[in-house]
């Protein structure tokens, strides 16, 4: 679990973000570390996305520019039906103001780097062509090891792509590893147009 901070005290984003979401997820994580909400917020962010994915008429509103007055108000109503926390209410409150609502999956997306770094993990996703064996996982995330550093845990995510053609993409915290097939051909073809 993600490191409470004391209640009340200032407190440092474990990373930096720079985006415009990243913004209101670093300013989120640090008024809900203060309250000593932060596994709450999480929560309520994927609440708020799920419902977001279930019921068309929360998607359009979201995604939809309106009078932001209107909007901030709605979005009250709406968080409070849901059961969100203060915390994540006002959020969804001054993003409705500043008409950011359809960044939603973006800020959450944001927050949950904020969280996973506070919690040591690090992201990791294979993608392969085929679906891979238990063996050939284990031998991927052992050599995925050796990027962590010491108290540091993978997040492993595993998906298949058959557009890479053979091989594999490996994406580790911020180093991406382009090993397809697809990429090894295109690489090719602009060599040898290059050339010709």
């Amino acid at each position: 679990m993600a490191k409470e901070a004391a209640k009340g005290k200032d407190v440092t984003p474990p990373l930096k973000l720079y985006s415009v979401s990243g913004r209101y997820a670093t300013a989120l994580y640090s008024a809900a570390a203060k309250k000593g909400v932060l596994q709450q917020v999480e929560g309520d962010l994927k609440d708020i996305l799920k419902g977001r994915a279930e019921v068309q008429s929360l998607r359009d509103f979201m995604d939809t520019p309106g009078n932001a007055g209107a909007k901030a108000a709605e979005v009250g109503k709406l968080m409070k039906d849901m059961g969100v926390g203060s915390i994540t209410q006002n959020l969804m409150g001054v993003m409705a103001e500043n008409g950011r609502l359809p960044e939603t999956e973006k800020v959450a997306a944001d927050f949950t780097k904020l969280m996973m770094a506070a919690r040591g993990e690090v992201s990791a996703t294979v993608t392969s062509a085929e679906p891979l064996q238990d063996a050939e996982l284990a031998d991927i995330k052992a050599a995925m090891g050796k990027f962590l550093e010491s108290g540091q845990k993978l997040n492993f995510t595993v998906q298949v792509d058959p557009t890479i053609v053979g091989g594999l993409v490996i994406d580790i915290g911020d180093k991406h590893i382009d090993l397809s097939i697809n990429t090894r051909i295109k690489k090719m073809e602009q060599l040898l147009m290059h050339n010709a």
